[in-house]
């Protein structure tokens, strides 16, 4: 899926299982009880977003550093 608009949005209870978004805005988007195994987030944006209780781009963050690259 391309340009997908999910700002702030609350996702329950779904599966996106194998799923690959291009260019999507997922800022402040939360999953709960959602499957997500599988998926591809290419260029997205995903500050702020929660996928069953994990703010993933605090994770990001944490694993690539400020600049987005990996911090070994």
């Amino acid at each position: 899926m391309t340009q997908i608009e999910a700002f702030n949005t609350r996702i329950h209870a779904s599966s996106f299982e194998g799923a690959a978004f291009d260019e999507g805005d997922f800022d402040g988007a939360t999953f709960t009880g959602c499957s997500m195994r599988g998926v591809e987030l290419i260029n997205c944006d995903v500050d702020h977003l929660v996928v069953n209780g994990v703010n993933v781009g605090n994770l990001l963050r944490l694993l690539l550093g400020e600049e987005g690259r990996f911090q070994p």
